[in-house]
């Protein structure tokens, strides 16, 4: 199923521009409002960055919030989903910071609304890692690093973390098994043993990514407790095993690179060491990232 945001759109109603804006802009300028609201589908990145601010910063207007909403996440996919360089790019750091801060605004829409929002933003996520099909990287900026934070940043926000990652690791799609790969070479391999992600240069930049990393300014918040509940009951080495073999089967015959096969026969050589990489990564989602980093 493919996110479509005349979903959310449908949840809201269909909303219309207010008659009169109060909102209080962050940054003492209105003007972003009316073009904003003057635009619609294709709004200007810096607008939207500083909507992103009023956001996170002041009051929330809730008729101009309802109006804008699926705007901005309508630019949030589309900046996720680009294969270069977005035009989006700067946007999405500021929106997901807003949302984390404010749980995914749970106390500003209906239930409906919430889980419209919700199941848009983690089916576009997997949209994006449909795409996989490679199985090795050596530089900066490529695809795994911005699904892979997007889904650390959608665990901020969302207690659904379980939809998202059940539909993931089932690998029902080629792209969803590479993805599985990816994911799951990080606690099986040292960063410098990593078969799939080449180890950091100073030209090219790479190397295996930071699981715990979010896709934008997130550092008060850690994942919500209902999402770090449900990683520490369903992430075992056993389970990184059993998805491993799955993802390795449905490739096998689609890809020529042996790596599929090759996690497969160290899945149960590496198995402390996957249970110790994802131990450190519930302690890790379990803080707010500025606490990570200190």
């Amino acid at each position: 199923m493919a996110a479509d945001i005349q979903n959310v759109v449908l949840a809201f109603g269909f909303p219309q521009v207010p008659t009169v804006i109060t909102q209080e802009p962050f940054d003492d300028d209105p003007s972003h409002y009316n073009q904003l609201c003057s635009y619609g589908a294709n709004p200007d990145n810096h607008d939207l960055c500083r909507y992103a601010e009023d956001l996170q910063y002041r009051d929330i207007q809730f008729d101009l919030f309802q109006y804008l909403l699926p705007v901005c996440l309508s630019a949030w996919q589309k900046d996720l989903m680009a294969s270069h360089k977005s035009a989006y790019l700067g946007f999405a750091e500021y929106f997901v910071a807003a949302q984390a801060k404010h749980h995914g605004f749970r106390s500003l829409i209906t239930p409906f609304q919430y889980t419209a929002v919700s199941d848009f933003m983690w089916h576009t996520i997997l949209d994006k890692t449909d795409l996989e099909r490679e199985l090795s990287f050596s530089r900066s900026g490529s695809s795994p690093y911005s699904w892979i934070n997007a889904i650390c940043s959608y665990g901020t926000a969302f207690p659904s973390i379980d939809a998202l990652w059940s539909e993931w690791w089932s690998c029902g799609t080629l792209g969803r098994a590479c993805g599985v790969l990816q994911y799951a070479s990080v606690f099986m391999y040292p960063d410098e043993e990593n078969p799939i992600f080449a180890e950091w240069t100073p030209e090219n930049g790479g190397g295996a990514p930071y699981l715990w990393e979010t896709s934008g300014h997130i550092y008060d918040q850690a994942w919500l407790p209902e999402n770090v509940t449900f990683l520490r009951s369903t992430f075992t080495p056993g389970y990184v095993k059993k998805s491993v073999s799955m993802a390795a089967r449905l490739l096998r015959e689609n890809t020529t690179s042996p790596i599929p096969e090759l996690m497969v026969a160290d899945c149960e050589a590496r198995a402390a060491f996957v249970e110790c990489r994802i131990e450190e990564l519930i302690k890790y989602l379990s803080l707010p990232l500025g606490e990570v980093r200190d």
